[in-house]
């Protein structure tokens, strides 16, 4: 078993830590498990239900080598604190109540029997707002002519933004990046194979900048699971 262990929301959210620790170097004995497998969404009452779920198994895991812990979620719309006490209730469930997290990035102690975990946590976004498909747009590294123009489409069909919010037009232009701005015609031929977010990262690891500064805070987060 490896002894560091980084739960993530979904797929993309693997795929992209996946290379951002193999980008810094970090990448040995460290293990990145999404909670959900499927490329979909899952709501807050599921989404606690998982955390705690994967608190135990990691709780379980100790005696067989697991000795660090990361929660990698996103931002959302939220503050640090809402986040971190999201969070807690899932750690005091497990761990007891004397256990908190206090900020991102910095690691709790807990002893579990003769056992110790390091426990941490950190926020995916952009200043604070969003997810992985924010902080995706943000860095981006190539023309985004056809992505771009999403923009007037988004403006046209729902000008108050009270159907397609930020998060979700975000996702939407990331894909675009991917495939109309950054893809050939035998690509988008087979989009499930060469157009998606494993494959960018992949193989076509350009059209991101993975030296941005929207990744200093978590590059140096992730050094410190090595």
């Amino acid at each position: 078993m490896n002894s560091t262990r980084i739960i993530v929301e979904g797929l993309n959210d693997k795929y992209f830590i996946e290379a951002m620790l193999k980008y810094i170097g970090a990448n040995e004995g460290v293990e990145v498990l999404p909670m959900v497998k499927e490329m979909k969404g899952i709501d807050s009452f599921d989404f606690s239900t998982r955390i705690e779920k994967e608190l135990q198994i990691a709780k379980s895991d100790l005696k067989t080598g697991l000795k660090k812990l990361s929660i990698i979620i996103d931002h959302d719309n939220d503050s640090i604190e809402n986040r971190i006490s999201f969070l807690n209730k899932m750690v005091h469930s497990v761990f007891g109540k004397e256990n908190s997290l206090s900020t991102t990035s910095d690691s709790i102690y807990i002893n579990v029997d003769t056992f110790q975990i390091d426990i941490s946590c950190f926020f995916i976004g952009v200043d604070g707002v969003g997810e992985l498909s924010t902080l995706l747009k943000a860095i981006k590294c190539t023309s985004s002519t056809y992505s771009d123009c999403l923009e007037n489409w988004w403006q046209c069909a729902d000008p108050e933004k009270k159907v397609i919010d930020q998060v979700e037009f975000d996702k939407s232009w990331y894909h675009y990046y991917i495939k109309w701005d950054n893809s050939t015609h035998q690509e988008r031929q087979q989009a499930g194979k060469y157009c998606t977010l494993l494959y960018s990262l992949e193989e076509k690891g350009h059209i991101w900048n993975l030296d941005s500064e929207y990744l200093t805070k978590l590059n140096s987060y992730l050094k410190t699971m090595i």
